[in-house]
């Protein structure tokens, strides 16, 4: 199963580097035993289709294994 929600961020940031550029950060949780299976590259592939995927961020929480998908906006 999977849940898209948008994030509360205007970015994702890191210790290293910002982004610069206004877009839309959204958070997807995978749940079920076939999580580990969605690559980095399937997630850039579907949300491609929404924008261009600037950056992917992935990490393991409760929730399940989740992903902040940073798209720019088309403007």
């Amino acid at each position: 199963m999977v849940y898209l929600q948008y994030s509360n961020r205007q970015e994702i940031v890191n210790n290293k580097t910002t982004a610069d550029i206004a877009g839309n950060v959204l958070l997807v949780t995978i749940e079920g035993q076939d999580a580990w299976l969605v690559s980095i590259d399937v997630l850039h592939l579907v949300f491609s289709a929404f924008g261009f995927v600037h950056k992917i961020t992935t990490f393991e929480k409760t929730a399940g294994f989740q992903s902040g998908i940073y798209i720019l906006n088309g403007n």
